[in-house]
C-alpha cells in the first residue's frame, strides 16, 4: 500500500525510551493524513514537499504540528499553497482557534508580498477526491467532535483509516457504503477495563473493535490497530492477545 505511519499513537511518550508520535500518515511525498507529532519524523526537505494535508478532526493530537509545518513551508511554495482538507466544522475550528493571529498567524493570507502558504478545502462525506495516483474518500465517524475517516485507493489497494471513533450504528452505516477494504486501520485507544470511558470520549477498546468488525458488511482482509494511548498501551496489548489475527501499527512502518 506504501502508506508510512509517521505517528500512530494516541498521545506522546513511551515505555522503552523510543519517542512515539501522535497521528500522522504519509500517503506520498506530497500528501499527509493528519499532522500530529509524528510529523516531526520528516526532515525539513521532506516537509517542503508536502502540498496536501487531510485532517480528520480538530483535536490537538491530530493537528499539533500543522502550524509548524506551514511555518517551514512559507516562502518555499512557488508552485502553490498547501491545501488543508477536512469537515466544514474542522476547517472552522482551525480558522477560529489556531490560525487566528493569537495562537498562530493566518497563513491563508499573503504575508509581506509572499504567496499564501495554505488554503482550505471543505470535504463532504462519501464524495471521492482524485489526487495524484490516489482516490481519497472521506466518511463520517462517531467522535466527540465532527470527524472524518478516510478511504484511500492507491495502486490497486483499498485502505480504510478510521481516525477517532467509537462504535455506533451511524459509523457502521458509513463503513458499509465503502467498497471492501484490503487494509482497515482502526483506532483502539483504551483497554476493555475502560470501556465506559472509551464510549464517553468517542473511542474504541478491543471489544468495541470486534463489534465494529462483526457489523461490517465486508470484513477487511487485514486489520491494523492504531491510536493506542500510551498510558493504556500495555494493558491493550495484553487484551489483544485474544485477537492474534490483528496487527498493531508501529511508527515508521509501511503498509
Amino acid at each position: 500500500m506504501n502508506i508510512t505511519f509517521l505517528g500512530c499513537n494516541g498521545g506522546i511518550g513511551s515505555h522503552d525510551g523510543d519517542p512515539q508520535g501522535s497521528s500522522c500518515l504519509q500517503l506520498s511525498e506530497r500528501v499527509l493524513i493528519d499532522a500530529g507529532t509524528g510529523l516531526e519524523r520528516l526532515s525539513v526537505a521532506e516537509m517542503l514537499n508536502i502540498r496536501h494535508v487531510f485532517i480528520s478532526h480538530s483535536h490537538l493530537d491530530h493537528i499539533a504540528c500543522l502550524p509548524i509545518l506551514l511555518a517551514n513551508i512559507i516562502g518555499n511554495n512557488d508552485d502553490g499553497p498547501v491545501t488543508i482538507y477536512g469537515h466544514a466544522d474542522t476547517i472552522a475550528a482551525l480558522q477560529q482557534h489556531v490560525f487566528n493571529y493569537v495562537l498562530w498567524p493566518d497563513f491563508s493570507q499573503a504575508p509581506a508580498g509572499l504567496p499564501p502558504t495554505m488554503r482550505y478545502q471543505v470535504l463532504e462525506p462519501l464524495q471521492p477526491l482524485e489526487l495524484d495516483d490516489m482516490v481519497i474518500t472521506p466518511f463520517t465517524t462517531s467522535h466527540t467532535v465532527p470527524c472524518f475517516g478516510y478511504a484511500i485507493k492507491k495502486r490497486g489497494m483499498h485502505t480504510i483509516y478510521s481516525a477517532d471513533t467509537t462504535f455506533t450504528p451511524a459509523l457502521i452505516e458509513q463503513l458499509n457504503q465503502l467498497e471492501p477494504a484490503d487494509h482497515f486501520i482502526i483506532e483502539c485507544s483504551f483497554s476493555d477495563a475502560y470501556y465506559d470511558l472509551a464510549v464517553a470520549t468517542g473511542h474504541l477498546t478491543p471489544a468495541l473493535v470486534a463489534q465494529v468488525l462483526d457489523a461490517m458488511q465486508y470484513p477487511p482482509t487485514h486489520v491494523w490497530l492504531t491510536h493506542l494511548k500510551p498510558t493504556y498501551a500495555e494493558s491493550i496489548r495484553e487484551e489483544l492477545m485474544a485477537y492474534p489475527q490483528w496487527s498493531i501499527c508501529a511508527d515508521l512502518s509501511k503498509y
